[in-house]
């Protein structure tokens, strides 16, 4: 149930880490993006919770959400941002890797590169 630290406030991870009271409260997480169809979110006094609901999918049009998702991401300024999808392996980093280009100006290449080195 590990989660990977992208930056100091956004980590990523699969489903089980959105579960974790005690490691969303290590990390300081107030805001968990959940991009699956199915799986729960936390009911923890002080975390907001966003469902993006794209299936995992090879032609799930996950890109309608990357603007929405930085933007959300970005302005979470109470605390740290969890990114999750069911195993943290497609969805929810393609979406930490939109984040990273449009706030930190890396191209395709450097976002993918940044996430894969966590």
């Amino acid at each position: 149930m590990a989660v990977s630290q992208i930056t100091p406030s956004l980590f990523l991870g699969g489903a089980e880490a959105a579960l974790n009271a005690p490691l969303l409260s290590m990390k300081g997480v107030t805001l968990v993006v959940n991009a699956t169809l199915s799986h729960a979110g936390p009911t923890l006094q002080g975390v907001e919770f966003v469902r993006i609901p794209v299936p995992d999918l090879p032609c799930a049009r996950l890109g309608d959400h990357f603007d929405r998702v930085a933007d959300r991401i970005h302005g979470n300024r109470a605390g740290s941002t969890l990114v999750h999808c069911v195993a943290g392996k497609s969805r929810s980093p393609a979406l930490v890797m939109a984040y990273l280009m449009r706030y930190r100006a890396v191209t395709l290449r450097q976002a993918h590169r940044w996430v894969i080195s966590r």
